[in-house]
């Protein structure tokens, strides 16, 4: 054979045939290619949420095990003493229920007013009681520790009236307050004047206002109770 008959063109199907075979590779390799990026790709798409999942779960884990904050503007220290004063109530009350003996100073003086306004028309009443939270009958005299209703103005804290500055306690004599039970007092009418012990004379009119009330039983003082008299 001359090298001129080596020269001669291949027949047409042999370059299709090697056109095919190498479209054939070129999609395989981009296939592979392809398959290596997404098992790349999921995996850390996996690995993310896992990490996220753990996350998650240390958070609500920290939430639970820490304790709750208090709400905005809220002094902690604040809170704190108002959980204590609560908690020292609690105990107090607890050990009074298993005290076998009573006293004046054992008793619990609660004041309240009538309402918490009252007109200008109106003269306020007031209340007391007197509770033995001991598991001892309690026997008081109110000769010999009286039973008082005072007020205070609320802006600068003077006192104005006294029910007993002027007229004679309405309540005398001996007191049997049970173990567990109360009992309850009520002033009926102030007449919105003022008044100090002994000074009776030219009693003036109080001015409209924020007020405080309190009761004593003897040197037992009650925690002030608020009103307004119109």
């Amino acid at each position: 054979m001359t090298e001129e008959d080596n020269r001669r063109p291949l027949p047409r199907e042999v370059y299709i045939r090697r056109r095919i075979a190498a479209v054939v590779i070129l999609v395989a390799v981009i296939g592979v290619i392809w398959g290596l990026i997404s098992l790349v790709s999921g995996g850390g798409e996996s690995e993310n949420t896992a990490a996220t999942e753990s996350a998650t779960t240390t958070s609500e884990q920290q939430d639970m095990s820490s304790p709750p904050e208090p709400p905005k503007g809220a002094d902690p220290s604040e809170s704190e003493a108002k959980a204590s004063e609560s908690k020292e109530s609690e105990a107090k009350a607890s050990e009074d229920k298993k005290k076998d003996s009573c006293s004046l100073a054992d008793l619990k003086v609660t004041a309240r007013p009538g309402a918490t306004t009252f007109n200008a028309d109106q003269q306020p009443n007031f209340y007391a009681r007197i509770e033995n939270p001991t598991g001892a009958d309690c026997d008081i005299n109110l000769d010999d520790a009286p039973l008082k209703f005072e007020v205070f103005t609320m802006g600068n804290y003077q006192r104005v009236w006294g029910d007993i500055d002027c007229n004679a306690p309405e309540v005398t004599g001996d007191v049997k307050i049970k173990a567990g039970e109360a009992v309850n007092y009520e002033l009926a009418g102030w007449s919105r004047t003022t008044s100090a012990p002994g000074q009776c004379e030219a009693r003036q009119p109080v001015d409209p206002g924020s007020y405080l009330l309190y009761t004593h039983v003897g040197d037992n003082t009650s925690q002030p109770a608020s009103f307004n008299l119109q």
